[in-house]
């Protein structure tokens, strides 16, 4: 789902997001229509774990899971 509002927790995901591949020497540092689908992911990863009734640690934790879905450790490390 495309948010027409900037939200500051997708400027939260985004920061993460872009900290986290930079650390790790992944290329997608540079795509940013990769980060910002990944960003949009997460967030509605978020709403739809609050929406069925997941507390909002439960959901931030599955949120994160989903930002850094295939990207937890480079293969350049």
């Amino acid at each position: 789902m495309r948010h027409n509002v900037e939200l500051p927790e997708l400027d939260r995901y985004r920061d993460y997001l872009r900290g986290h591949l930079r650390d790790h020497h992944f290329p997608q540092l540079s795509d940013n229509k990769f980060i910002e689908a990944r960003v949009e992911d997460a967030y509605d990863r978020f709403i739809t774990e609050r929406l069925q009734g997941r507390g909002v640690s439960v959901a931030t934790e599955l949120s994160y899971r989903t930002l850094l879905d295939g990207f937890y450790v480079s293969p350049m490390t």
